[in-house]
């Protein structure tokens, strides 16, 4: 490879209980998609380019007083 795919992306993320998103930047050189694994767990957008390298992670509200997990996949 010329350029490794993926350098870096947050490893966690936390929040609070309330609905919220958060921005970060991907240190990337190609093409890119993202995927959450949960339902009250999005990432927008959900691809992008090397030329393109912030992503937003929003949650809905926890309303179960449980703690839940999202597994993001680039």
């Amino acid at each position: 490879l010329r350029y490794p795919p993926l350098i870096y992306a947050p490893r966690n993320l936390s929040y609070q209980a309330a609905a919220g998103f958060q921005s970060f930047d991907l240190s990337v050189s190609r093409d890119w998609r993202a995927s959450s694994d949960q339902p009250w767990c999005s990432v927008s957008p959900s691809s992008g380019t090397g030329d393109s390298p912030r992503a937003n992670v929003t949650v809905e509200a926890n309303t179960t007083n449980s703690e839940r997990f999202a597994d993001i996949t680039f």
